[in-house]
């Protein structure tokens, strides 16, 4: 999995369906997570 997404940030399509197909709905939804944290934690304002 670790070479797969490595292939998949540097756009290696090829080389990550290789190594592993689901890095393809993992680091679409790895970035999604990593986002809606950043997003609750700086932009919404704070529960009392």
């Amino acid at each position: 999995m670790t070479r797969a997404v490595q292939h998949l940030i540097h756009f290696d399509f090829d080389a990550a369906a290789n190594y592993n197909k689901l890095a393809f709905i993992v680091v679409p939804l790895g970035f999604y997570l990593v986002a809606n944290d950043i997003y609750k934690k700086y932009f919404k304002e704070p529960n009392n």
